[in-house]
């Protein structure tokens, strides 16, 4: 399980309703969710593995997942 938290950048915010998606090219698959109030989603991908992270369609991870991963926009 991977749990992504979103924030805004110029405001600290948590941002709700993002579309994060992500995408492991090697046979993966692709997954994604959307953010609640708490800027948070939940994707479920097996660890430890690769791949690419996008929010609202922009790339914005590439490499190595973790368990938590917090992104600022």
């Amino acid at each position: 399980m991977i749990t992504i938290q979103v924030i805004e950048n110029k405001t600290g915010k948590p941002v709700k309703d993002s579309k994060v998606s992500i995408y492991k090219p090697w046979g993966g698959g692709f997954k994604k969710g959307y953010t609640n109030a708490d800027g948070e989603v939940s994707i479920d991908f097996e660890l430890p593995c690769k791949g690419e992270l996008a929010i609202n369609g922009n790339k914005v991870h590439e490499g190595e997942m973790k368990a938590y991963m917090k992104l600022y926009i």
